[in-house]
C-alpha cells in the first residue's frame, strides 16, 4: 500500500512538472530551451526531496530583462512554494550594510532548516571575491559559499545577532583599514591614523555613544569595544576582566 502511494504521488508530481512546462512557456515567449533545461534539473528535488544530499544549483545569466528572475519566481508560484523562497539581491555586498547575510540565513531563515526550499542569489555578479586577481575582503561570502556546497550552515543563535554584525562590520573596516596601510600595535593606531579614523567615522561596538569617548587611536582599548567583545561570547566563564587582559 505504501508502494502504491509513492508511486502515486510520483506520478502526480510529474504531472503537476508538465503543467508548470505549458503554463511558462505561454507566460515566457522564445524560452522553451531554457525552461526544459531549468525543470529538468528542479525535477529530482521535487519529485525525490528526501534523496537531496545536496543542493541542485541552477545557474541563469542573461542580459538584464531578459526574464530571469521572473521566471524563477513564476516557477515559485507553479509549484506553490512561496513560504519557502526567499531571494536576495547580491548587490548589497557592495556596501558595507552587507552584514545582514549572516543573521538572514540564521534567524529570519530559521524555518528553512530541513525544509525543501528555494534560494534565489540576484545579481549574484556583484558577490565577487577576487577582482583583477586581488582577493577582495568579502569574508561574509563563505556563508554562500558553504550553502551552495553543502546545503548546510552553521546556525547561529539570535541573542548576540546584533553583536555579530557589529563585529563582521568591525573586521570589514579593518581589511580596508590594512589595505590603507594603517598598523596596529597593542591595540594602539601607530601608523597612517587618520586613514582609520575615516574608516571607523561613526562606528561603535555596543554604545552608539562610545561610553562618551570619541574615537582615537586607542579605540581598541576603550570600553566600548571592550564590552563588545564581551558579549560575543557564549561562555560564563569569560569575564570582563578576562576580557580586558585578552
Amino acid at each position: 500500500m505504501e508502494k502504491e502511494n509513492l508511486h502515486k504521488e510520483i506520478l502526480q508530481k510529474k504531472e503537476k512538472l508538465d503543467e508548470i512546462s505549458i503554463a511558462l512557456k505561454k507566460t515566457f515567449i522564445g524560452l522553451d530551451g531554457v525552461i526544459d533545461e531549468v525543470l529538468n534539473l528542479v525535477s529530482a528535488w521535487y519529485i525525490f526531496p528526501k534523496a537531496q544530499l545536496r543542493p541542485t544549483v541552477i545557474n541563469l545569466w542573461g542580459m538584464t530583462g531578459s526574464g530571469k528572475t521572473a521566471l524563477i519566481q513564476k516557477l515559485v508560484e507553479l509549484l506553490a512554494h512561496k513560504k519557502l523562497y526567499a531571494q536576495m539581491d547580491m548587490g548589497e555586498f557592495e556596501s558595507d550594510s552587507a552584514s545582514w547575510i549572516k543573521s538572514t540565513f540564521t534567524d529570519e531563515l530559521e524555518y528553512f532548516h530541513q525544509q525543501p526550499g528555494i534560494i534565489c542569489l540576484d545579481e549574484f555578479q556583484f558577490a565577487k571575491t577576487i577582482d583583477n586577481g586581488r582577493e577582495l575582503g568579502k569574508d561574509k561570502l563563505r556563508v554562500i559559499w558553504d550553502l551552495l556546497d553543502s546545503g548546510k550552515i552553521n546556525y547561529i543563535p539570535g541573542g548576540n545577532t546584533f553583536m555579530l554584525r557589529r563585529s563582521d562590520l568591525a573586521l570589514l573596516n579593518l581589511i580596508k583599514a590594512k589595505d590603507a596601510g594603517v598598523c596596529i600595535e597593542n591595540g594602539v593606531i601607530i601608523k597612517n591614523i587618520s586613514a582609520f579614523l575615516d574608516l571607523f567615522k561613526g562606528f561603535y561596538f555596543n554604545s552608539d555613544e562610545r561610553d562618551g569617548v570619541a574615537l582615537d587611536a586607542n579605540y581598541f582599548l576603550s570600553k566600548d569595544f571592550r564590552s563588545g567583545l564581551y558579549y560575543l561570547y557564549d561562555d560564563e566563564n569569560m569575564t570582563r576582566e578576562l576580557i580586558d587582559e585578552k
